[in-house]
């Protein structure tokens, strides 16, 4: 059974396999995140025959977290994270947030990733990059949505 936290972590039912979760800001997101969800998403990604790119997925989905809460939400919002096999070698993981944040797409950009001028910036949106197969921005710049090939083109063939 997984551990939901009051105010902080809010497991979702979901269907067909697909893992679900909400983190609000105004809890210890970052506790729970590291001794809940970490787990849960690594063991996700292994069930489904991905073991290769389970790492790039909580790494680059941790990224992506603390971008949603520390720059897209208000303090009493709440971002969402559901993970999902698109196909026997694609995983997909989109984090949805309830305000725009411009700054995703912007942010993202490999110019930004590599000025060393902003290096006081962080390297969140470099890791998203290199550790995600696609990054895509949808409805607005609220959600982030990352794809991880689990096999190379050959293995599939």
């Amino acid at each position: 059974m997984r551990t939901t936290v009051p105010g902080t972590l809010h497991w979702l039912d979901s269907e067909d396999g697909t893992l679900a979760f909400e983190l609000m800001k105004s809890g210890r997101w970052v506790n729970a995140f590291n001794q809940y969800v970490k787990e849960e998403l690594v063991s996700w990604a292994e069930a489904r025959q991905c073991q290769r790119k389970a790492l790039d997925l909580l790494n680059a989905t941790w990224e992506g977290v603390q971008n949603a809460l520390k720059h897209g939400i208000g303090d009493e919002d709440r971002a969402s994270v559901r993970c999902r096999c698109l196909t026997p070698v694609t995983l997909e993981v989109t984090i949805a947030q309830e305000n725009d944040w411009p700054g995703w797409k912007t942010a993202l950009a490999p110019s930004r990733c590599l000025d060393p001028d902003r290096i006081d910036d962080g390297y969140g949106t470099y890791v998203i990059l290199k550790l995600s197969s696609e990054v895509h921005f949808l409805h607005e710049h609220k959600s982030l949505r990352m794809r991880f090939f689990c096999a190379q083109q050959d293995e599939v063939e």
